[in-house]
């Protein structure tokens, strides 16, 4: 599958551009620029790296969006980062179900069967005149 070139986080459209580490120094996998709507991310990593790289920035997107502004932001964006990778590693088949209940949830309709109209169990009493 190939790499997204942009995502749309809270409705807005940040593009992707994958940097080769030699370009950037030893000291970042990845980056987020807020104001240009930009993510960077080093593509010279493992793929295990890759994804949690991936991961971080879009939640660095997501706090941003969302007005959220720790003083311990890194930390707490590399440990969801993480933590959330690792769930997805270790447990594909929650993962896949995860993203089969988002698939086409718009276009989704009620399962469940028109069930007919009861007969009232009341007799029904005819005026006398």
């Amino acid at each position: 599958m190939n790499a997204p070139k942009e995502i749309s986080v809270l409705g807005l459209i940040y593009k992707i551009q994958y940097v080769c580490l030699e370009e950037v120094g030893q000291d970042k996998l990845g980056w987020c620029d807020t104001t240009g709507l930009m993510i960077y991310i080093v593509e010279d990593q493992p793929k295990s790296a890759l994804a949690n790289t991936f991961l971080h920035e879009v939640i660095h997107t997501i706090n941003y969006s969302m007005g959220i502004n720790s003083g311990d932001e890194e930390n707490l964006t590399n440990r969801l980062a993480n933590g959330l990778t690792a769930f997805f590693k270790d447990n594909p088949d929650a993962h896949k179900w995860w993203t089969s209940l988002l698939k086409d949830s718009t276009k989704r309709k009620a399962t469940r069967k028109p069930t007919a109209k009861k007969k009232s169990s009341r007799k029904r009493v005819r005026s006398r005149k």
